[in-house]
């Protein structure tokens, strides 16, 4: 095996030099564009993709590193200084779990409509054994699945099954359900908020999932669903004080964009995880680098989450959330 030849390196050197400079500033402006999230769809796709970005920054800072770079290291650290505080901005406030209080857990599942492999998801849902659960792209085939599987241990279900769309919807509960409502803000796309009876304790748990924001029209579409749903959560806080909020669903927006800081909010919810927690919940390919995190649980501030567990692929493109969640009770 014949050794590389130093003078092909430093013939090839210039242009590798060039190509990271090029690099370098291709997501220099896109760390820009972020700023731009609120009022563009691209932009705000950019702000979605903040974990690549910063991976791929990183790399390019160690390059412009090992090439001496100085001024094109300065612009990778401008980027990261864009990217990074997204994941720490969020901080949890800190109390002792009141031994009083009551446990609740929660799943949420996108399945994907025309995922056939109803075992795996029933499977999935079952072995986190939830008080609640809600399935979104939910198909009749599946709600008849369901029904069979796990009638007998969720006796309470509000079910909107959908084959033709992706907007399928159903919520099942262990605990009866003292008021439920299935409305659209919007579009056609169904809501449903429901209050269960827990331990004597009420708590509203809310199951949602707007459009994904592909395209201008569809952008203002998903902006206008959370807006209305912050609206609506946030009078359901001042006026119902004492019950606590869950509320789960793909919000097709991840933590990273300044839109879901503007639901938090407009809701008075918050996310049950830290920022930092940045597990993917969608993959467009089966590796991390090219996850999203879209679907969430977020809370009302009398609720603490004590576990989060991201579930396996069963067939869909996105995966369960899981949450243990410890109530106060008032």
């Amino acid at each position: 095996m014949t050794p590389a030849d130093p003078k092909n390196f430093s013939i090839r050197r210039p242009m590798l030099e060039d190509i990271t400079k090029w690099i370098a500033l291709l997501f220099a402006i896109s760390a820009i564009a972020t700023l731009f999230a609120r009022s563009h769809w691209i932009s705000d796709i950019l702000a979605n993709l903040r974990v690549q970005q910063c991976l791929v920054v990183l790399i390019l800072l160690l390059v412009c590193m090992a090439f001496r770079l100085w001024r094109w290291m300065a612009v990778c650290v401008c980027c990261l200084a864009i990217h990074v505080p997204w994941f720490i901005a969020q901080t949890h406030r800190a109390f002792a779990i009141n031994p009083n209080s009551k446990e609740l857990t929660v799943n949420v599942s996108n399945v994907l409509t025309q995922n056939l492999r109803h075992e795996d998801i029933v499977t999935d849902v079952l072995s986190h054994n939830p008080d609640v659960f809600a399935i979104l792209e939910l198909s009749s085939t599946l709600a008849k699945k369901l029904q069979t599987r796990c009638g007998d241990a969720y006796p309470h279900s509000i079910v909107r099954p959908m084959d033709n769309g992706n907007f399928g919807i159903g919520l099942y509960s262990r605990h009866p359900f003292s008021h439920y409502e299935v409305f659209t803000l919007n579009t056609e796309i169904q809501t449903i908020t429901a209050t269960i009876q827990h331990h004597n304790e009420r708590v509203r748990v809310i199951a949602t999932h707007p459009v994904p924001p592909m395209g201008r029209g569809r952008f203002q579409l998903r902006n206008e669903h959370l807006a209305q749903l912050a609206t609506m959560v946030r009078t359901a806080v001042t006026n119902e004080p004492e019950t606590p909020i869950v509320l789960v669903g793909d919000l097709n927006l991840t933590p990273w964009s300044p839109l879901f800081a503007d639901f938090e909010n407009q809701s008075n919810l918050r996310r049950a995880c830290d920022n930092y927690l940045i597990t993917p919940t969608w993959y467009m390919y089966p590796t991390f680098p090219c996850g999203l995190t879209l679907d969430h649980v977020l809370i009302s501030d009398d609720v603490t989450c004590t576990q989060y567990i991201v579930g396996p692929n069963t067939g869909s493109d996105h995966r369960s959330v899981t949450v243990t969640l410890a109530i106060e009770t008032h």
